[in-house]
């Protein structure tokens, strides 16, 4: 296994004292392979993401059981040597492709930099690895587009300069933070793919960050649902898109659209409320207060999460059947 997380923990600083951002995360990742992080924002996904990186913000504190990269122990690595794995073995594509390149500089410096800062490579060499990862990522007459600074290119284009700057050391692990959310619907689906191609062609350990249950399936090999900072259920993708069983994961696949099943000029489902506080409340379920199924006894204690199979988990109190059958009944409606 590549990556291995067990029962991650980050504490941010607040005026109210620490809080809880991501209370007890566990996921494993391995070559070829995608995992998607899903669920709304505030959810605790990006700090998941930012944790195994070591990119927190100041004061933030984190803990983990295990926090395992290839048989590096990434809890007390040190800074120094987290600046040899960033970038050259673990890459992250961030958020915001609109303002995550420098618009001091062109595309050229900022490809060919990174590769020069980890390996011992002429200026020559590097431009030549930026030019063949911009045409592989389908930017047309890269040449020209390597003298182009940021402010020149659209907000597609400088996502894919972004996933071609991730890819110049061939990393190993690549941390994609909701990397379609500034792009047109059009394109969105098309970059996915995109990562997912690149992910299999470079032997790719992909975690994918998304609020889009219904456009990750179509690339994912497994799906983590988060809500409130802790995972909600787990388990492979067609398992959990076909047949979700915590309520939030069933309220977030409803919200999605299906040709064919969604009637025209109908309003989508939402899921009531929004998402708490990130101290949510440890004595009781998360989803408490947004769930339709909620009863006196998810309120009592904190939810553990449950096995359901061999490699499903979910955090509910309902059984798997009773979810199931409430899922049949409401299509049947």
């Amino acid at each position: 296994m590549l990556l291995q997380v067990d029962d991650l923990h980050v504490q941010l600083p607040s005026a109210r004292g620490s809080v809880a951002a991501v209370r007890g995360i566990s996921l494993s990742l391995d070559r070829n392979q995608v995992h998607c992080l899903v669920g709304e924002s505030g959810c605790g996904k990006t700090m998941t993401a930012m944790a195994i990186i070591g990119l927190l913000p100041r004061g933030a504190q984190r803990r983990a059981t295990r926090l395992d990269f290839d048989g590096i122990d990434l809890r007390e690595p040190g800074e120094a040597r987290m600046r040899t794995l960033r970038g050259r073995r673990i890459a992250m594509i961030f958020q915001d492709p609109m303002t995550a390149l420098n618009p001091s500089f062109t595309i050229e410096t900022q490809l060919t930099d990174v590769l020069k800062h980890h390996e011992r490579i002429g200026h020559a060499a590097a431009r030549d690895r930026a030019v063949y990862l911009l045409g592989r990522v389908g930017i047309r007459d890269p040449l020209a587009r390597l003298r182009q600074y940021p402010h020149e290119l659209s907000g597609g284009l400088r996502q894919r300069v972004m996933i071609a700057m991730a890819l110049m050391c061939q990393p190993e692990l690549l941390l994609a933070d909701e990397p379609t959310t500034a792009l047109d619907v059009t394109i969105q689906m098309e970059v996915l793919s995109l990562l997912a191609e690149l992910g299999s062609e470079f032997h790719l350990a992909l975690l994918l960050v998304s609020h889009d249950l219904g456009v990750v399936s179509q690339v994912a090999d497994w799906i983590s649902v988060m809500y409130a900072g802790e995972i909600v259920e787990s388990g492979a993708a067609a398992d959990v898109i076909d047949s979700p069983l915590h309520p939030y994961t069933q309220g977030l696949l409803r919200c999605v659209p299906y040709p064919g099943r969604t009637q025209r000029q109908t309003a989508l489902y939402t899921i009531p409320g929004g998402v708490d506080a990130i101290e949510g409340h440890p004595n009781q379920c998360a989803f408490v207060d947004r769930c339709e199924f909620a009863h006196p006894g998810c309120r009592a204690a904190a939810i553990p999460l449950r096995s359901c199979g061999p490699s499903r988990v979910f955090r509910c109190n309902l059984e798997p059947e009773q979810l199931r059958r409430a899922v049949k009944d409401e299509a049947s409606a």
